[in-house]
């Protein structure tokens, strides 16, 4: 369904930002995972760990839409497999939940993904970096918070990665404003800081941008899995992909909980647009 907005939403040819996105991204389609009824959800993963690979072994940077937030989890394994054992990794959340629970009967689940990868030996060895980011008060509980902190290692000496928490309420000190151009807003340099500085605690690393549409007030995106009046704005959104696609630390980026029988065009059009300013973002790239 997004594929259907995507095709229709951004010009080829961008005058107001100066990109020719003909001359400077390569975009390339590879397809759906777990598109039928006889495909596992374990089987499905593992696809789409496979072509999370294999996009960025070929050089791509992948754009992952989906549905459920358990993809984030072989997506972010699939970025594992192609990383060096030198190669530190940083996830960034954007979510209004910290999706850090628990297993359900051993079987994984959309709001598990974050734990799977806190303790995942890989990830940990590679001494993760996880953050929360726009995540909400209202819809997190102590719980979980007490849980992330147990996983960081500023806390905990025997504990290899680092996790931190950025409230909604301290992101929103930082308003986009109206009719300031995407990257440069207080946001957006808020946001670029949080990226900048990942990329600067070791030369060699790598960042994962996980994003659920959820995170984005309801009033902007209705067509998610679970909708709020509060969160960050359409334009914050848009912000986020676009230095997501012009940072060249970041390998790869996924959204979430789109939901179309919820409601499919106001919120198809914003992660069209989302994935638009990506490829804008992706086309500054030395």
């Amino acid at each position: 369904m997004a594929l259907t907005y995507i095709r229709k939403v951004g010009t080829i040819v961008n005058s107001e930002y100066d990109v020719d996105l003909r001359s400077t991204v390569q975009l390339v389609n590879a397809g759906l995972v777990g598109n039928n009824n006889t495909m596992s959800l374990e089987d499905g993963h593992t696809m789409l760990r496979q072509r999370v690979r294999d996009a960025i072994q070929n050089g791509f940077v992948p754009f992952v839409i989906g549905g459920g937030n358990d993809q984030s989890y072989p997506n972010a394994r699939g970025l594992l497999d192609t990383l060096s054992p030198s190669t530190h990794l940083t996830v960034i959340n954007i979510d209004a939940h910290f999706d850090v629970r628990r297993l359900k009967e051993g079987k994984v689940h959309s709001g598990s993904p974050f734990r799977q990868l806190l303790e995942d030996r890989d990830f940990q060895t590679r001494k993760g970096h996880f953050i929360e980011y726009a995540a909400q008060g209202s819809q997190c509980s102590s719980e979980h918070v007490a849980y992330l902190h147990s996983r960081d290692g500023k806390l905990h000496a025997d504990v290899p990665t680092q996790t931190e928490i950025v409230w909604l309420k301290d992101v929103m000190r930082h308003e986009r404003g109206q009719g300031v151009e995407a990257g440069t807003s207080p946001f957006a340099q808020h946001f670029r800081a949080l990226i900048d500085r990942a990329a600067k605690e070791h030369p060699d690393r790598a960042i994962f941008v996980s994003f659920d549409l959820d995170a984005v007030r309801s009033a902007d995106a209705p067509g998610v899995s679970c909708a709020s009046p509060l969160g960050i704005t359409a334009d914050q959104a848009i912000d986020i992909c676009f230095i997501a696609g012009a940072d060249p630390a970041v390998k790869l980026v996924d959204l979430s909980e789109f939901s179309p029988r919820i409601e499919e065009y106001r919120t198809g059009r914003l992660v069209a647009m989302m994935f638009y300013y990506f490829c804008l973002g992706l086309a500054q790239r030395p």
